[in-house]
């Protein structure tokens, strides 16, 4: 071994340990970042999920630990933006949309996932309502339809 092979050698090694310094300095921050922007105040929603977040239970988490997992998903910073870019790879990538509210339609087109009425209780969902205007909007696209007209519903909350 010519003293050329020793220093390729020790540059080689040199450079495997940057790399993996990099690797962990990295996943590091992806792990530490999130945890120092968890959200601890109380009494907040999620506007992605339309819910009250869960609170922090105490007294009783040495009784059920499960509830601090629950707590610490609901909270962990940067939550609803990886779920969104998650989506949003998904959809990109796969033509897949996993959302629990929204489902893929045909030609690309986004449509409201069919849903129980259990799952939005907290909403004050009035059921008979929302089947009474939904056969009501049926009506007014058929009408449309047959007289050749096109049909377009738009529906805001602001």
């Amino acid at each position: 071994m010519n003293i050329t092979d020793g220093i390729i050698s020790c540059m080689k090694k040199e450079q495997a340990w940057i790399q993996k310094t990099a690797f962990l300095t990295a996943a590091f921050l992806m792990a530490v970042i999130p945890a120092l922007h968890t959200n601890l105040k109380a009494g907040q929603t999620s506007v992605m999920d339309n819910r009250v977040l869960e609170e922090f239970p105490f007294g009783t988490w040495r009784k059920e630990p499960e509830q601090i997992g629950s707590y610490l998903n609901d909270r962990i910073g940067f939550r609803e933006q990886m779920i969104t870019a998650c989506q949003k790879l998904d959809l990109v990538l796969f033509g897949k949309l996993n959302h629990p509210i929204y489902q893929m339609g045909k030609n690309g087109w986004i449509y409201t996932r069919e849903w129980d009425s259990a799952d939005y209780q907290h909403l004050d969902v009035d059921e008979r309502y929302v089947d009474a205007f939904a056969d009501f909007l049926f009506y007014i696209q058929t009408y449309c339809q047959e007289r050749n007209a096109d049909f377009c519903f738009f529906f805001s909350t602001k």
